[in-house]
């Protein structure tokens, strides 16, 4: 793609309403002063990616709840740290829970609360929890246990 094809996309560019597809879309913001003229010039890179779904495909937005099984009861404040988080989730996706291993590893989990599927998972009333087992760190300590909860929020 040359770089005026390029310019010339970007120029294009509008921003359609989900909810009415039909619509010709809003012009994205212009600057008030055609593009700025003081200052430096720039060249700027961003990532950009056109991206075309078949019009069947359907993405299912999960929210993910993560919470340590303990013995006693749980301590105000504590909860689960990003790499923990990451842990627990690689765990999930190796064990295969109910076939849904590649389904789950194709996801695109933000580490925290909410998980994007291409694609319903098979859930009965959308709602499924999951134990999972991290191993543990050191021969004193037993394997860590967490219930993963993953709730369908809305299918775009």
């Amino acid at each position: 793609m040359s770089a005026n094809s390029l310019t010339e996309e970007l120029r294009a560019l509008t921003l359609t309403s989900l909810g009415d597809p039909g619509a010709s879309g809003v012009v994205l913001a212009k600057r008030p002063d055609k593009g700025g003229t003081l200052g430096r010039r720039i060249e700027l890179y961003a990532n950009l990616y056109k991206i075309e779904f078949r019009k069947s495909a359907s993405i299912a937005h999960y929210d993910v709840n993560i919470v340590a099984v303990k013995d006693g009861p749980a301590k105000a404040g504590t909860g689960i740290n990003r790499e923990t988080s990451i842990a627990v989730w690689d765990a999930l996706v190796a064990s295969n829970p109910d076939g849904l291993g590649q389904q789950l590893k194709s996801a695109a989990f933000d580490n925290q609360k909410n998980a994007f599927c291409l694609g319903n998972l098979a859930f009965a009333n959308g709602v499924k929890v999951f134990r999972v087992s991290l191993e543990a760190e050191t021969a004193e300590r037993p394997p860590r246990l967490f219930d993963v909860k993953l709730q369908l929020a809305q299918v775009i």
